[in-house]
């Protein structure tokens, strides 16, 4: 139902911007998915390793800024690229990237923050007997 109401938000408040209406449904997704397993875990009494608690909190510390830098618009995709490239910004970092080229970076990151949570989340019940484990 959630991917329903996503796609209808993309439809309706994000026509032409269909790209990211795409990346907003993946990160829609992974979002509750995330919540739906910490929710699921912490209903189970199962514990997070180090590990996980820091790339967690470091995914965070990148997805936040990386959001900031996708929402300043830099491009148009209903242009033509020589008409869309008159709304590139001067190089903010080492005279070479501007906003574009920081949220690449940034949510280069962030992704891979994200998903090494994933990889890694059930790490702490290693030692717990496989009949024991709840299965959500």
């Amino acid at each position: 139902m959630l991917n329903i109401a996503f796609a209808l938000y993309g439809a309706v408040w994000q026509p032409e911007s269909f790209p990211n209406h795409l990346l907003f449904v993946f990160l829609g997704n992974l979002a509750l998915y995330l919540f739906y397993y910490f929710i699921m875990k912490a209903i189970h009494k199962e514990r997070f390793t180090r590990f996980v608690k820091a790339s967690l909190i470091l995914s965070l510390i990148f997805w936040i800024p990386s959001l900031y830098f996708f929402y300043d618009e830099v491009k148009s995709y209903e242009v033509q690229p020589a008409i869309s490239r008159t709304m590139n910004q001067r190089c903010i970092v080492l005279d070479t990237y501007d906003a574009h080229d920081i949220w690449h970076l940034l949510s280069s990151f962030a992704l891979f923050f994200s998903f090494l949570s994933l990889l890694t989340i059930d790490d702490g019940v290693r030692t717990i007997q496989r009949k024991e484990l709840a299965a959500f």
